[in-house]
């Protein structure tokens, strides 16, 4: 009797698989750290950059201007943006991107389509982190 396979994932991972037609290139979810300085996106494949570059992501805060500067993940489905400035959890922030032509796209060569509007959530410190600091200064 052949056996089956049953895959034990870490909790709270959740493994993407891609449709059977391969699916447009699109950002899953854009969230701002806990210290207002870094923009997470994280898209439903790896992406990478074309010769129009890392750039056309805008950010429109309630508490004023914020630019994002790439930092980091280019290969993986999460790419790190450093910001201008710290934005408040009490901030409502959305996002836009305009394609520069080939700027961030899929293994395929498939470009981002441009976007806006889109919520961003600004993530607030867990109660670990809180008291874990808490206890240093101590």
């Amino acid at each position: 009797m052949p056996r089956s396979y049953n895959p034990q994932f870490p909790s709270g991972y959740a493994p993407q698989f891609p449709t059977e037609d391969g699916g447009a290139l699109a950002l899953v979810s854009a969230v701002i750290q806990p210290d207002g300085l870094v923009l997470i996106l994280v898209f439903s494949a790896p992406v990478s950059f074309g010769a129009g570059g890392n750039g056309g992501f805008a950010l429109t805060a309630s508490g004023g201007a914020s630019t994002a500067t790439y930092a980091s993940g280019s290969g993986s489905d999460t790419l790190r943006y450093s910001l201008s400035r710290a934005v408040a959890r009490s901030e409502t922030v959305t996002l836009a991107y305009t394609q520069p032509g080939n700027g961030v796209e899929d293994g395929d060569g498939a470009d981002l389509s441009s976007f806006s509007g889109t919520a961003v959530t600004v993530s607030v410190a867990s109660l670990y982190n809180l008291l874990h600091r808490r206890r240093r200064r101590s």
